[in-house]
């Protein structure tokens, strides 16, 4: 796991670039200045890009190696990155800090608890300013178990030599959690070398995470298929969910 990880974040970004459509989804839904809180950010696309447009953003990932990628990508933006875990918010965060939360690229689902999730949502309800606004997209996760989809399309970057493949298994156990299998497979001159990783998802429903985010007490919910802002429907790619400390 820890060769996968190194190797990822060195690709990442070749990989998972910043998508204009949901920079704009998030940029429609904060002002210049506001301060943005970007869990999981990855090597922190998104939380540049909003730097970029002038917010204050932290971003912060478990993953060592990818915040050092993110720090390096930083310039004279207000912007700054650190290793932390999500489920404990409020261990460096003030209550009323933040005018928006950001929690995207289906990190929740990799929070396995519901008890973890509920709990991390109760945390973002208490950092944010009034007003303060929360966005999270998942996978459309009842899609995935409608379906039984199994592959994921290969992401293929010729210009630097990687294929990133993805598929999902399905458990029969009580937890319900799919197993999340990724392949990095790296051209290097003739040869080429193959890192597999694997890691288990909580596969939450619509209906369930919007009552979770309801429970915690945001109020003003709107739910979208995409960060287009298409409509939510069984078919869509993603669970797009946003609210409001209200």
């Amino acid at each position: 796991m820890t060769d996968f990880y190194r190797e990822l974040s060195c690709y990442y970004d070749h990989l998972f670039p910043a998508s204009p459509a949901t920079v704009d989804f998030i940029s429609r839904r904060v002002k210049a200045h506001s301060s943005i809180l970007d869990l999981a950010c990855g090597t922190g696309n998104y939380s540049l890009s909003m730097a970029n447009l002038g917010c204050q953003v932290t971003g912060i990932d478990l993953d060592e190696r990818m915040i050092d990628s993110a720090r390096a990508k930083v310039r004279d933006q207000q912007c700054r990155f650190e290793v932390g875990d999500m489920r404990r918010l409020r261990e460096v965060c003030a209550e009323d800090e933040y005018d928006l939360v950001l929690c995207i690229g289906n990190s929740l689902a990799h929070l396995t608890g519901k008890q973890d999730i509920i709990r991390l949502l109760g945390d973002c309800l208490a950092i944010l300013k009034q007003g303060g606004k929360l966005i999270v997209q998942i996978v459309n996760f009842d899609r995935l178990l409608s379906n039984r989809t199994k592959n994921l399309p290969e992401i293929v970057r010729d210009t630097v030599g990687i294929t990133f493949i993805r598929r999902y298994e399905y458990s029969a156990g009580p937890d319900n959690l799919i197993n999340f299998v990724s392949e990095l497979k790296i051209k290097r001159g003739n040869k080429e070398e193959s890192l597999i990783n694997s890691i288990p998802l909580l596969p939450l429903k619509s209906g369930e995470l919007k009552s979770m985010v309801e429970g915690a007490g945001f109020g003003e919910i709107d739910l979208f298929g995409d960060f287009s802002e298409t409509g939510y429907s069984s078919g869509s790619p993603a669970i797009v969910i946003c609210g409001s400390k209200v």
